[in-house]
């Protein structure tokens, strides 16, 4: 085993909000050499601890595999088929194509390495796999070249295991390899000289399309498209072309306008948050969305606007808390490269892409780029755009009304909780992965870690759904507190509520319901931590504005049971007396 970087990762991953935080590791291991020393690899380096396997060592990696519940680790395994597929078996496929034992028997090998190693490991396995072998246009004529009939083969068995494991994912090369030219990424030299099929192109893609997928893992996608409208929505200047003189929908670059804000609305229907940010006059460009025949958007497509001649950045961060949503979560989208240079230097949180100049690139690009990709979508994420409208009609009633408990008890608080069961185990991770502003530790849980967390059988463990006046605004809080067996103390490991439904002091709920689970487990002191973000400040004051105290108040008798749970934490921490305790702010929820 070649360790490029090596550390110590915990089994949680908490996200400080700094560069500082624990590296994650990934081990490598392919059919052939991977270039363990190409600079290619540095797309991993930075951010992950690398273990490469010796050339043809895969296979005693997989089937030796060890049981290892950190969700920091990734095992990454790439696959060639002609390295694990004799040539003296594939003609047998030629004749009327194979059958399913046939491919079953050729297959067997490494199928039985991967089901070994995802039985055996809660490791995320990454399965990536390539044919290295393009036939010309006479053998694909009229029949399925044999090669292709077992890459198809194996993707298929690969896809049926997929649907049985939680761990397992996948990356067909060969679709990648495609996008920069499959004779950029292959090199006949590195094979016959070091047993690397891949040139230092092809490793650059495929250290890139792994780094886009751990990433994933530990990255919640982006939530806000930010857009701007001139020449970005549509070609031309609405102020001095006209409504009827913009280039929208017509042949050549008003249909790929057009065909971008398709795009877009197919992002909006999945969940992503849609603004504008556009130096115009606000009147002229409704009448454009409502007016214009060819527009695919439509103005109840957007969720928050500034269309006014101030400068770029300020109106982002107007954005941000309108939305209540961190600006590291914004994608700025305009043509003009002075305003996303401008956005970059002065809000460098913001994803700002290098947009093409051509826009006929725009539809294809921001389709398959990675900003706001899941691995699957939740129902929250179909009705995100409805629930922010809730909330920025909560605020603007709240505001009005001073925002008093008289207010709180009108708008009909009606909070569920929710055991975290398979069914919820997605949303659950989902929460502890995105939120960033009510979250007393950023203890970034991955479904693994909060499906095992959940099984514990001393761990109180919930989500949190509400409803009230403005709508049903989903599952939007998540507790989680863990007590020793035999032992009268809890610590409080994730506490976190949505930054949508902040001010209706749902978080006091929450924590009356787990008190009450605490004294029907006998426990007597909840112990919690805050670790300061530069995100999270407005939990700051939440744990001692509701009965705890500060770790400076302890008593020698508190501290001395709560002494076995301390280990490991090096937050500002603080305690519940839940005999004693009296949650303030429960009121609104009376009835």
């Amino acid at each position: 085993m070649l360790v490029l970087k090596n550390s110590d990762t915990p089994s949680g991953v908490r996200d400080t909000g700094t560069e500082s935080q624990a590296q994650r590791r990934i081990t490598l291991a392919g059919t052939s050499f991977l270039l363990p020393g190409n600079s290619a690899w540095q797309r991993l380096g930075g951010d992950y601890a690398l273990e490469f396997g010796e050339f043809a060592e895969w296979s005693s990696l997989l089937l030796n595999s060890q049981p290892n519940s950190s969700e920091a680790d990734t095992f990454a395994f790439v696959v060639f088929l002609q390295d694990i597929i004799s040539s003296e078996s594939i003609p047998a496929l030629i004749e009327g194509g194979a059958s399913p034992e046939d491919l079953e028997r050729i297959l067997q090998p490494v199928l039985m390495a991967i089901d070994r190693f995802d039985s055996q490991s809660s490791n995320r396995l990454i399965v990536a796999w390539s044919n290295a072998q393009c036939p010309g246009a006479v053998e694909y004529g009229r029949q399925v070249p044999p090669w292709d009939l077992v890459c198809s083969g194996l993707e298929a068995r690969l896809r049926e295991r997929q649907a049985r494991s939680k761990t397992l994912f996948l990356l067909p090369l060969d679709k990648f390899f495609a996008e920069v030219g499959r004779e950029n990424c292959f090199d006949s030299r590195n094979y016959y000289a070091a047993h690397c099929r891949l040139s230092q192109r092809g490793v650059a893609v495929l250290a890139t399309q792994i780094a886009e997928l751990t990433n994933r893992f530990f990255c919640a996608p982006k939530k806000v498209l930010v857009l701007d409208c001139d020449n970005t929505l549509w070609g031309g200047v609405l102020g001095e072309d006209g409504i009827a003189g913009i280039r929208l929908g017509q042949d050549g670059a008003g249909t790929a306008f057009s065909d971008f804000q398709r795009v877009v609305r197919n992002l909006a229907q999945k969940g992503v948050l849609l603004a504008l940010a556009s130096k115009n006059d606000e009147a002229i460009v409704w009448q454009a969305f409502d007016e214009h025949p060819s527009m695919i958007l439509r103005r109840s497509d957007i969720l928050a606007f500034r269309i006014n001649w101030r400068d770029k950045s300020d109106n982002l961060a107007e954005l941000a808390d309108e939305l209540g949503v961190a600006l590291n979560s914004f994608v700025f989208w305009d043509d003009n490269p002075l305003e996303r240079d401008s956005v970059r230097a002065r809000l460098p949180e913001v994803t700002v892409p290098d947009v093409p100049r051509e826009v006929w690139r725009w539809p294809n690009w921001l389709e398959s780029s990675n900003w706001f990709a899941t691995f699957g979508n939740t129902a929250e994420d179909f009705r995100r755009s409805e629930m922010y409208r809730s909330r920025a009609r909560f605020r603007l009633e709240s505001e009005q009304s001073g925002g008093d408990s008289e207010f709180l008890k009108s708008i009909q608080l009606r909070p569920v909780l929710l055991p975290v069961s398979e069914a919820l185990v997605s949303r659950a991770a989902q929460l502890a992965m995105k939120t960033n502003q009510f979250n007393l530790r950023t203890c970034r849980h991955g479904e693994l870690a909060i499906r095992q967390i959940s099984n514990e059988e001393n761990a109180v463990s919930f989500l949190v759904g509400l409803q009230d006046k403005f709508g049903d605004h989903g599952n939007v809080g998540l507790v989680i507190a863990r007590c020793k067996r035999n032992h009268k103390v809890a610590f409080l490991d994730t506490f976190l509520v949505s930054c949508r439904v902040l001010g209706r002091h749902l978080e006091a709920w929450m924590l009356d319901q787990c008190a009450q689970q605490l004294r029907t487990k006998q426990v007597s002191v909840l112990l919690a931590e805050f670790v300061p973000t530069d995100r999270n400040q407005v939990a700051a004051t939440f744990l001692p504005e509701h009965g705890f105290i500060s770790e400076a108040q302890w008593n020698p008798d508190l501290r001395n049971m709560v002494e076995p749970l301390l280990n490991g934490h090096g937050g500002r921490l603080f305690a519940l007396d839940l005999a004693n305790a009296a949650v303030p702010y429960l009121d609104a929820y009376a009835q």
